[in-house]
């Protein structure tokens, strides 16, 4: 399977998640908002906390695993829940794009697991 066959708004990892997921975040405009486990991978680190969008919002759970993008990430930008745990895998970019998926933002999940993930474009 390779790229040319899938459906542009369906994410499968490792064929097209970390090319969709960056595509998606450099698009943004207005706003970023991800609600997700972690967020480990340092490419994806580093366009969410230089992206340049005036509304960023990134809630992850309070694990060891997120701890380096959050001394990264200011306050403003990224927090930690304790409880309810944080499982969910979900990127709004502009109130306009919704990414609801099982993969997590790290290495082996979009370039070695097998992930699928839905782009949902109406609102």
């Amino acid at each position: 399977m390779s790229p040319e066959d899938l459906h542009p708004n369906i994410l499968v990892c490792p064929i097209n998640c970390r090319v969709g997921i960056e595509t998606l975040i450099r698009s943004a405009r207005k706003s970023i908002i991800i609600e997700t486990q972690y967020v480990q991978d340092p490419v994806i680190q580093d366009l969410l906390l230089y992206s340049q969008v005036a509304e960023k919002k990134i809630i992850v759970a309070a694990t060891n695993s997120s701890k380096l993008f959050l001394k990264r990430a200011t306050p403003r930008i990224a927090r930690a829940l304790k409880k309810p745990y944080v499982h969910a895998k979900a990127i709004l970019i502009d109130d306009r794009y919704l990414l609801i998926g099982s993969m997590n933002i790290s290495a082996n999940s979009l370039d070695k697991n097998r992930e699928h993930g839905i782009i949902v474009t109406d609102s």
